[in-house]
């Protein structure tokens, strides 16, 4: 890091840059000046950027919904006392969404 701080002490100040006025660059194609110099109106012989894009290809059918197999299993209620968490209840299979907040 010292390298590069002495290495910016030591250089020369140059000029400070010049303000140019700014200029259209010059047409590659055909192409007819506007009016008051405000530019070019030039001939589009190249498809655009949106044309050369590749053609998506079509979309697959749609697959058919999943089936299970067999339904899950039942939990087993422990056989001894349990240290209760209410972070850890889930409703059970026969509870609707209103019965599980009523609880």
């Amino acid at each position: 890091m010292d390298e590069l701080a002495e290495a910016q002490l030591t250089e020369p100040a140059s000029e400070a840059p010049k303000a140019q006025p700014l200029r259209h660059r010059e047409p590659w194609a055909p192409a007819r000046k506007l009016p008051s110099g405000r530019g070019f109106l030039r001939l589009v012989t190249e498809p655009t950027p949106a044309q050369r894009r590749p053609q998506r290809a079509p979309e697959p059918p749609p697959s058919a919904p999943p089936v299970q197999a067999a339904p899950p299993p039942l939990p087993v209620a422990p056989a001894g006392p349990v240290q209760l968490n209410l972070f850890s209840w889930k409703p059970g299979p026969t509870d609707t969404p209103a019965e599980a907040r009523h609880r």
